[in-house]
């Protein structure tokens, strides 16, 4: 007698291709997701920066204000002096 072997799995390459396609997405889908935490942290640390920054330097304003308020108020006063 003959021996015929089986026939081969029936495989449907578009069934293939979508496989691969929903495996490529989702690994998208998880360097998508790592790309915006990483983003997120990145400009929080800048934000958080600049927020020192600016604290920091409306505080030396504050601080020259109130140094020329206060020599303002001192040539205020010698001020009728140099009049006359």
């Amino acid at each position: 007698l003959f021996h015929v072997p089986e026939a081969n799995v029936l495989v449907i390459q578009a069934a293939v291709m979508q496989r691969e396609l929903d495996f490529l997405l989702c690994q998208a889908a998880i360097v998508c997701e790592c790309v915006i935490c990483w983003l997120f942290l990145i400009l929080l640390k800048f934000f958080a920066d600049r927020i020192t920054q600016f604290v920091q330097s409306k505080y030396l304003h504050i601080l020259r204000w109130e140094r020329f308020c206060t020599h303002g108020r001192a040539v205020g006063q010698f001020y009728p002096l140099y009049q006359e």
